[in-house]
């Protein structure tokens, strides 16, 4: 009865132990018995400044890991971007799929030991001979930094890790070592209690007093039982809900994704048909305008032979006349 549940916090073991310390010295009769509460105190205050330890490591740890993330994306990021410039934006060229096989925001939201693996993979792809040596040099180096920082982010872990398992381990013997020296206490203050004629509640005095859970009527048990049925309930039709809801929206999707496909094939043999009708009026337009350089090159030629023509008669009337001019002048 007087163990304490190992789920509870330490600061609550060492909490009993300041307790029970303090009432066995406190009581002449008892003061002899204390010394073992008092030596594991003394173990257990170094438990305790080991607990703050570790909670200390796990934020620094959190806030390197953090910053370790950045660098490490920062690396990254420059190889896509050095990647696609390379390429000139075409993610379709055989340089930039086979270097990369997921999409940034895919590689980027990966845990550390994933990204690790998926880095290896570039680093090793680089090395093929479809890239260009200045290339593959720079782009393995900002890989490697990457990989530093992926690497100690899995070290800090796997080292945090690793000293937080030695110290459950050693607050679960600390909590067991509390129970004893409980025991143990409490079995000496029952003989003092039998020695001396006290009653046997004067042994419990020296332990905190805890409170027994309330015992529930059959009706609140019943009302409890039931407020626990409707929150379940309530919780599979909120999740029935989610379902619908999620269906209703992967269906729209793939109905718009198919309208997009339909609207696409549309949007080609619209495209193919206007380009049709294009090349239809151009070659219409070109004939007309060759048909009417020629009418307006045979116009031309007309009015030209016109013009020849009017000249030719002109000059036959003068020679006529010349002609006529000069009989009459022998006449006389």
């Amino acid at each position: 009865m007087l163990d304490l549940k190992k789920n509870r916090a330490l600061g609550v073991f060492a909490d009993e132990l300041v307790y029970l310390e303090a009432c066995l010295t406190t009581d002449p009769a008892t003061e002899h018995v204390a010394e073992e509460v008092s030596d594991e105190l003394v173990a257990l205050d170094k438990v305790l400044k080991a607990e703050r330890d570790i909670h200390r490591k796990g934020v620094l740890n959190r806030a390197q890991v953090k910053m370790k993330f950045q660098l490490a994306e920062a690396w990254i990021r420059e190889v896509y971007a050095a990647s696609l410039f390379e390429v000139m934006q075409d993610r379709k060229d055989q340089r930039y799929q086979n270097l990369f096989k997921y999409e940034q925001s895919s590689l980027l939201r990966m845990t550390a030991k994933s990204q690790l693996e998926e880095v290896l993979r570039m680093t090793s792809i680089l090395k093929l001979s479809i890239y260009e040596d200045g290339f593959r040099d720079t782009q393995i180096a900002k890989l490697e930094k990457a990989l530093t920082e992926i690497n100690g982010i899995i070290d800090a872990r796997a080292d945090l890790e690793e000293q937080q398992m030695h110290h459950r381990l050693e607050v679960e013997q600390c909590k067991d070592r509390v129970n004893k020296v409980r025991a143990r206490v409490d079995g000496e203050l029952v003989k003092i209690s039998s020695d001396t004629g006290k009653s046997k509640s004067w042994a419990r005095s020296f332990f905190p007093e805890t409170k027994a859970a309330k015992k529930l009527s059959p009706e609140e048990i019943a009302k409890k039982n039931a407020a626990k049925a409707k929150r379940a309930s309530d919780k599979a039709a909120l999740a029935a809900e989610v379902a619908a809801e999620k269906s209703r929206k992967a269906e729209a999707k793939s109905k718009l994704v198919a309208d997009k496909k339909a609207l696409d094939v549309k949007s080609t043999t619209e495209l193919e048909d206007e380009a049709k009708v294009r090349v239809r009026i151009r070659a219409q337009i070109e004939a007309d305008m060759r048909a009417k350089i020629e009418d307006e090159e045979r116009a031309k030629l007309r009015e030209k032979e016109l013009e020849d023509r009017i000249r030719e008669e002109l000059e036959q009337e003068r020679l006529e006349r010349e002609l006529n001019g000069g009989g009459d002048s022998a006449q006389v």
